[in-house]
């Protein structure tokens, strides 16, 4: 029985890890294309969903990459460029397997 929880537990940690790990990276590529749709000025108001629905739009075209992985893209960048003083080498493994279905976009902005 106790092996069974603990199975429970590891999963439900994991899990929430990467649920967070994931709106984490993709919360700052949205800010990220939003700092673009403000240089560009494709934003109307102070949330400016319309200007980071066109600038996806338009990298998306660009790039042919999927429309709905341009803000992970986008936050795999701020992984990518975070200095660390330790675990470089899992840190630069982990940004190759996140840029993995980023195709084309990879560290480009």
């Amino acid at each position: 029985m106790l092996k069974y929880f603990k199975t429970i537990a590891w999963t439900t940690v994991t899990l929430a890890f990467l649920l967070g790990a994931w709106d984490w990276t993709v919360s700052n590529g949205k800010s990220a294309i939003a700092d673009i749709a403000r240089k560009k000025g494709y934003c109307e108001d102070d949330a400016c969903d319309r200007g980071i629905a066109d600038v996806e739009r338009t990298i998306s075209e660009r790039t042919q990459t999927n429309p709905m992985l341009i803000q992970w893209c986008f936050g795999v960048d701020e992984w990518a460029a975070a200095n660390v003083r330790r675990g470089a080498l899992i840190r630069s493994i982990l940004v190759d397997l996140m840029y993995w279905p980023c195709g084309t976009l990879r560290g480009e902005r």
